[in-house]
């Protein structure tokens, strides 16, 4: 065989050749980049940046109590707002139900949290109570992470 008889059958080759499947696997690698690339710079994840150490927790009914003194959660959270209970290596998920001011005889401010019911006793009387103050993206997280 010649060079130009394989040079000419290369040709056909290639010719008849459509690259279909290498088109579809690059079409399928570039759309979950693209759809990774989405999440990574939306803000999708809860920071919870609003945290309280150390607050006294009471257990009663269906919604659980916190109550502490909640200056540092300003503006007051919303109800259906997440929040994290952490004690002893334990993190309760919770959502907040609502608060409230009492005025006797200090200013306690209370915190009303949704625990889910799966959340069985002994349940702890201290936490540090952690308010999802916001929505922050993965991208935000890494460099803050970084940053420190």
């Amino acid at each position: 065989m010649t060079g130009q008889i394989a040079f000419a059958r290369t040709l056909r080759a290639l010719d008849g050749d459509n690259f279909r499947l290498p088109k579809l696997g690059l079409f399928f690698a570039i759309a979950i980049l693209a759809a990774w690339t989405w999440w990574f710079l939306t803000p999708s994840i809860p920071d919870y940046s609003e945290i309280v150490q150390n607050a006294s927790l009471q257990w009663s009914g269906p919604h659980r109590v916190a109550t502490t003194d909640l200056r540092a959660v300003v503006p007051f959270p919303k109800s259906g707002t997440p929040a994290q209970l952490r004690s002893e290596g334990q993190t309760i998920r919770a959502r907040v139900f609502g608060y409230r001011l009492s005025m006797t005889p200090y200013i306690t401010h209370l915190l009303i949290f949704d625990v889910p019911a799966t959340i069985q006793p002994p349940l702890p009387s201290h936490a540090t109570i952690e308010v999802a103050s916001g929505r922050v993206s993965p991208a935000a997280l890494l460099i803050r992470s970084l940053l420190r």
